[in-house]
């Protein structure tokens, strides 16, 4: 098992930039809500929270949450798709 990251500050500013472009570029809509998901953790919002924004349950929200952590938007590429 991959070690989960830790992400500093500047890290989450660059991730957030990154999420917005892909959210910009992305045509998937399934991909965009992943997207979203973690923009929103980095933003600060609860698991209850963003399932309430999203419509998914709080485990696919850390499902998404451990695949970023542990290798970055590439992770998040539907393989598992819940």
């Amino acid at each position: 098992m991959k070690k989960s990251k830790n992400f500093s500050s500047k890290e989450k500013q660059v991730a957030i930039i990154e999420l917005q472009k892909a959210m910009k570029e992305n045509k998937d809509l399934r991909m965009h809500e992943r997207y979203q998901v973690i923009l929103l953790i980095f933003q600060g919002k609860t698991k209850h929270e963003i399932s309430s924004i999203t419509g998914r349950s709080e485990a696919t929200i850390h499902n998404y949450s451990r695949a970023y952590r542990e290798a970055s938007l590439e992770d998040l590429v539907r393989k598992n798709s819940p």
